[in-house]
């Protein structure tokens, strides 16, 4: 399934910075692997890491030669800080979206920001 340019446009505006975590990166569906590859490829002087609970995904993103771990978006620890986190379409999806802030406030560099979002397809 291909990405609509509209909807890729209405994201890449919010996403900011050299270094950006993308939490849910496999997505589901005929959309699976299709937003992730897209933000890198739109996004290529940062550096894009993803995050997904989906192991299976996972494997098949680091196949392809892209940054990621399996994680759970509730209780994933990096030593690393993003300049953005970006998590479309997950937050409703989450048992407990207080712990999955919190994780992000301590994985965000100072005065960066979260990109949380609903895109009606």
């Amino acid at each position: 399934m291909k990405l609509s340019n509209e909807r890729l446009q209405a994201i890449l505006p919010r996403i900011a910075g050299t270094d950006v975590l993308h939490v849910g990166c496999v997505g589901e569906g005929g959309e699976k692997f299709v937003l992730h590859s897209a933000l890198c490829k739109s996004l290529s002087g940062s550096e894009i890491w993803g995050i997904d609970i989906n192991a299976d995904g996972i494997g098949e993103l680091k196949r392809r030669a892209f940054r990621v771990l399996v994680g759970d978006a509730e209780s994933m620890e990096l030593d690393h800080q993003f300049d953005t986190i970006f998590a479309g379409e997950l937050i409703e999806h989450l048992a407990n979206p207080g712990r999955f802030l919190e994780c992000c406030r301590r994985m965000l560099k100072p005065k960066r920001r979260l990109v949380s979002c609903y895109i009606n397809k």
